[in-house]
């Protein structure tokens, strides 16, 4: 007797014909599709990524500004510890900027700005914290593909005296 309860019960979990409902049929079939939809889609738009990235002029302009940002970050700092006045704070940043070059040049070329547009008016002592504010021009070209960039940097540099 119990053998017949299992064959009824297999009979009726598979369906009439003993296959698998045509909902669970539907269900595998969007599953796969959907999978596959979302495989292509991210393969396409991985490579719009890499090919806009992959342009030199953007990647130096980065480096450049980070660059810029790391220099300019250790020099008041360093400056800022050693100064009294925004006088003697600019005499001591012409000294420091000078440790930055390399026969005769700069390791980047738009720190020779920093010698022109550091002046008094850009620099502040208030409760022995100097406050400088910098702007440069950027500029990039990647022959490749014809591209030029050109970013202005402005920022304002807090260092303590103490």
């Amino acid at each position: 007797m119990k053998q017949a309860n299992f064959r009824y019960y297999k009979k009726n979990k598979l369906g009439k014909n003993g296959g698998v409902p045509i909902a669970v049929f539907v269900l595998v079939i969007a599953t796969i599709f959907l999978c596959s939809y979302a495989l292509f889609t991210f393969y396409t738009s991985g490579q719009r990524v890499n090919a806009e990235t992959n342009d030199f002029a953007f990647i130096d302009i980065e480096y450049k500004t980070s660059l810029t940002e790391i220099y300019l970050s250790n020099i008041v700092g360093k400056v800022s510890l050693v100064s009294n006045t925004e006088e003697e704070f600019l005499a001591n940043f012409n000294k420091e900027l000078l440790l930055y070059k390399v026969n005769g040049e700069y390791e980047l070329a738009e720190m020779k700005q920093f010698e022109d547009k550091l002046v008094l008016e850009n620099i502040m002592l208030e409760n022995n914290i100097f406050a400088v504010d910098i702007e440069i021009n950027l500029n990039s070209y990647d022959e490749n593909s014809g591209t030029y960039i050109e970013r202005t940097f402005v920022k304002t540099f807090n260092a303590n005296r103490i």
